[in-house]
Formats: C-alpha cells, structure tokens, sequence
C-alpha cells in the first residue's frame, strides 16, 4: 500500500461449494473456488457465491484474511484497528482519535463493497480498557449520527500490535 494509491476498491468473487458427508470442515482453494466440509453428518450441498473485497484507502489485511466478504446481501468487514492506510503506521493520540481512525478504516472497506455506514446493521468494538468506554461512546454517536446499529462492546486482553481499539461490522450492500 502506497502513498498516492487508487481509491477505487477491488474484489474477487468466489463460489464456494459446501458440501455434506465430507467430514471434519477444511478448506482448500483454487483460483476460482473454495471448498469447505461441511459439519460433520452434512447431507445437502449448496453453493455460495462470495466477493472478496480489498482496497488500498483502508489497512490491508495482515494474515490469511479479506478486509470484507460481500454475500448474501450483505458484507462482512474485518477488524479495522487504528492504523494510517497510507503509511500503515498506528495513528497516535487519543484513544478517541484511534477510535475514529478505526472508524474511518472502516468506512472505506464499506465504501468499497457498495456500502455505507448508514447502511450497517451490527458492529462489534474490542477494547482494552472499558474505562474508556464513555469516550468511545461520543467518538462513535458523532460518527454513526442518528443510524443505530446493533452493538456489542468487548473487553479484551489484547489486540493486534498492541492497538486499544478493533472495531468489525456487517452492512447490507446497496441493491
């Protein structure tokens, strides 16, 4: 990811057959398709057609995973921590700047799958100190406004490169 990258998000469809009887779920793929058992006792078969979705205007993704996955109608978008998409350098301050970084991460991973954050039906933020929780709370009803999406606020441990903040969400796609 570098300075000066297109906005313009990219994606990948995939089917993916899950198929019953095959035994313990495990996957493989190949350019085109993933496949994946079944739990065990599956009888049915069905396909499911996924678009995997990357763009430079968010944190790429840092292991075997997508920033989304578009399916169904909706998408599913990975953790956004407070990391600078450009630079892909923690942003420093306040926990309510990290906060909105993470937000704002978040916002373009949407973007990119056809969506938007009026659009978003459930969030999930992990955090590591739930005495913060207030500031989180103003940071994210300036962002979200009047939309009111489900929510569950997590208490962890720990997060990845020791970030306070990961926030995912599931939106519906535009039409």
């Amino acid at each position: 990811m570098g300075v000066g990258a297109s906005s313009r998000g990219s994606d990948r469809s995939t089917r993916s057959s899950y198929r019953g009887g095959t035994g313990p779920a495990g996957c493989g793929h190949d350019a085109d398709r993933v496949e994946c058992g079944a739990p065990v006792g599956g009888t049915s078969t069905r396909e499911v057609v996924m678009k995997l979705v990357t763009t430079e205007e968010a944190p790429a993704a840092v292991g075997p995973y997508s920033q989304a996955v578009v399916t169904g109608g909706l998408v599913f978008v990975s953790g956004q921590i407070p990391l600078d998409p450009r630079t892909g350098s923690p942003v420093g301050g306040t926990f309510g700047e990290q906060v909105r970084r993470a937000l704002d991460n978040l916002a373009a991973v949407l973007r990119a799958a056809g969506s938007s954050c009026d659009r978003v039906v459930k969030v999930v933020v992990y955090m590591t100190d739930m005495e913060l929780f207030g500031e989180l709370n103003a940071v994210y009803e300036a962002f979200f406004g009047d939309h009111r999406p489900a929510r569950a606020v997590v208490e962890v441990a720990a997060l990845p490169g020791g970030m306070a903040v990961e926030i995912d969400a599931v939106a519906e796609v535009a039409g």
